[in-house]
């Protein structure tokens, strides 16, 4: 029951960190409408750069979460991340209620500034949501269980987005179109996700361990104890030098959780992480997830953001609930492509079906905009999210794997980290596609925009296109990690000196915890 707590914990903290996220996209008339007279006609661009910020503030933001992992645990980075997304929550409701508008038609780029920085603190916080699964569940659960549980865990950031596609659409009104009426609709949004994001944060910091009494595993032994590196050779390795790491068997001292994570000095530790970093990208296996992983996150962040700005004729309700569609389907889509994973482990496999499927929806998805029919875009936007975000629980295993004994939060961080940098053009290129032939007024035709629409339908796909063709070229090979476990569950541990047994806690006792 403890581990499946923490599950919890971390999905809460997640959902209250990605509901910032896709803030403005499900309203974006109104938030022009909000912003216009701070912003005047840069007004859409002003609103799309909320979104931005969370991939600017991603290399800062991974950086940041990896050094407070290394150094200080699972639990101090949860606070960091909770801390920092509570306070720029706080701040953004704070400018919101300053936003008064006592002349009928005055606004205020000081607020508009406030609500951007406190943006931008939330956006610093959203690494650790996204880089955290696989160490969390190595950290806290058994093999058996291990995929499907970073598959949940995951899902966080997923969560997060479905329902902060849908909450603003409820509580900023359709018929609110004028600056006047949406102030109080902006406040309440806002103080509903600073709320949220207050609850979580007071969960993690009176609720949450930073590991388990009893690693649930050899490799979640080995990175507890800081041994990583001596599980394998030099001729696997020729990265990583061999380290005597005897000093860090005194794993009962750090943390009143009975783990050390001291991990050595600030040196080494930055020395590791670009040793992390070579390996990673002289590995041409992982080179190839990375480009499909990129791609396909990249694509579907930048089609969340801009739903709002394609030529149709819905309301900001029903183009809320097409992002909720678009998410809903994948969080069901990736568990069961989570579950599939745990039971079969053909990770190579079921990357590749993932993908193609992922192809297949998305051109299908792209057709239907034209046609205009709601209840169809939002079957087809289900269908897109649905294969899409099944890439993500099947890029990590294979990530992972492919990448091991690589630190899990520098692999998966690498990948996010460069699906976030690429969102920042395509956001910007899909919504020039967009706009391109607008008329002076600011008004497009109807013609125009399906013309307009094409061209993001095919700038699109392409890039979509080029993370499928990465993929197919992937080959599984060994799953290292994997093989590791099971073997050494097994009771055989290879070492410098030879071979010896050793028996391992197994499944009924593996969960590491105390009884409560």
């Amino acid at each position: 029951l403890l581990r499946w707590s923490i599950v919890f914990m971390f999905l809460l903290a997640g959902l209250a960190n990605a509901m910032v996220l896709l803030t403005w996209a499900p309203i974006f008339s109104q938030a022009t409408t909000y912003f216009s007279e701070a912003l005047g006609s840069s007004a859409d661009t002003g609103v799309n750069m909320f979104f931005s910020t969370f991939q600017i503030m991603f290399l800062p933001g991974t950086l940041a979460g990896i050094y407070i992992q290394k150094k200080y645990g699972l639990r101090n980075t949860l606070l960091y991340g909770g801390l920092f997304s509570t306070v720029g929550c706080v701040i953004r409701y704070i400018a919101a209620t300053s936003y008064t508008d006592t002349t009928g038609n005055s606004g205020s780029i000081g607020t508009y500034i406030a609500i951007l920085m406190g943006t931008l603190l939330v956006a610093q916080a959203q690494p650790v949501y996204l880089n955290l699964p696989t160490m969390l569940s190595l950290t806290w659960f058994p093999v058996s269980e291990r995929d499907f549980a970073m598959t949940i865990l995951s899902l966080a950031n997923t969560a997060g987005s479905a329902i902060g596609s849908v909450i603003p659409t409820l509580l900023v009104k359709e018929k609110d179109t004028s600056l006047i009426s949406l102030i109080p609709d902006v406040n309440n949004l806002l103080f509903f996700q600073m709320v949220v994001s207050c609850i979580s944060f007071i969960t993690i910091y009176f609720l949450f361990l930073n590991a388990p009494a009893i690693p649930p595993s050899i490799a979640a032994e080995k990175l507890l104890e800081g041994n990583i590196n001596a599980l394998i050779t030099d001729d696997d390795n020729p990265v990583i030098s061999e380290k005597d790491n005897s000093s860090n068997s005194n794993s009962g001292n750090g943390n009143g959780n009975g783990i050390d994570n001291s991990n050595g000095g600030g040196q080494n530790q930055d020395q590791g992480i670009w040793i992390s970093l070579q390996q990673l990208f002289s590995n041409s296996q992982y080179i190839l997830i990375f480009i499909g992983f990129a791609s396909a996150i990249a694509s579907l962040n930048s089609l969340a953001s801009l739903l709002g700005q394609l030529p149709t004729n819905n309301t900001s309700t029903t183009i809320g609930f097409m992002g909720f569609s678009l998410i809903l389907a994948g969080f069901i889509g990736a568990v069961i492509c989570g579950t599939i994973l745990s039971k079969y482990q053909a990770y190579g496999t079921i990357l590749k079906v993932a993908y193609t499927g992922a192809m297949i929806a998305w051109i299908s998805f792209m057709l239907n905009i034209g046609n205009n029919n709601s209840t169809w875009m939002c079957i087809t936007a289900g269908f897109t999210g649905f294969f899409v975000l099944a890439c993500v629980p099947a890029g990590l295993q294979n990530a992972v794997e492919s990448a091991y004994p690589v630190s899990e939060d520098i692999t998966v961080g690498s990948l996010y980290l460069a699906a976030n940098i690429l969102t920042i053009p395509y956001t910007y290129i899909g919504q020039s596609l967009l706009n391109s032939n607008s008329n002076s007024d600011g008004d497009s035709d109807s013609d125009d925009n399906i013309g307009n629409f094409s061209s993001f339908a095919w700038f699109s796909t392409c890039m979509l296109g080029i993370g499928w063709v990465a993929v197919m070229f992937y080959r599984s090979g060994e799953y290292k990690r994997l093989n590791l476990d099971q073997s050494l569950e097994q009771g055989i541990v290879e070492s410098e000196g030879g071979t010896s047994s050793r028996q391992f806690r197994n499944s009924t006792d593996s969960q590491g915890v105390s009884v409560i």
